[in-house]
């Protein structure tokens, strides 16, 4: 009986957590991580002030949201949505096992109702962090295109015009 509850254990926690590591790892990039690790080193740096050169390029993104989309964003909730959604069937699957046969699976009830706490409590703060972050950033517009002298196409393929 005692190998039973462990491998109904494995198997829930298998559910849980195989899926997200399996899909991490096909959608896991050197880019991603890249990106990843400057956007958190711009975090750190302290503010700096810009001098504007007239003679040195300054490259802007045509359409930023094309780079950082809603494609991720829609991922990850996507993702979340799942791990809560198996988090809840275990301790469903729990609750209706510690009612029947008791034991063990009440202890496995109580784990499982812990973990699916804990997780709310991570997803509220997660949601209450990306609001702070919305309330307190702006989007900055590009530059506008210097003037361009006739003939010289250059400047405006750098300014993405």
């Amino acid at each position: 009986m005692g190998w039973l509850v462990v491998v109904l254990l494995a198997a829930v926690w298998g559910s849980i957590l195989l899926p997200g590591a399996v899909r991490d790892r096909r959608a896991s990039s050197p880019l991603e991580s890249i990106s990843a690790f400057e956007r958190s080193m711009s975090m750190l740096a302290p503010p700096r002030t810009v001098e504007r050169l007239p003679s040195r390029p300054v490259l802007v993104l045509a359409d930023p949201a094309r780079v950082t989309g809603s494609r991720n964003r829609a991922r990850i909730r996507a993702r979340r949505r799942a791990a809560l959604a198996r988090l809840s069937v275990a301790t469903g699957v729990a609750a209706v096992l510690a009612l029947i046969v008791g034991g063990v699976f009440t202890v496995a009830f109580v784990v499982s109702v812990g973990a699916l706490l804990g997780y709310v409590g991570l997803l509220r703060r997660s949601t209450a962090r990306a609001a702070e972050a919305r309330a307190k950033t702006r989007m900055l517009r590009p530059p506008a295109a210097p003037p361009v002298a006739a003939g010289d196409a250059e400047p405006l393929r750098r300014y993405g015009t």
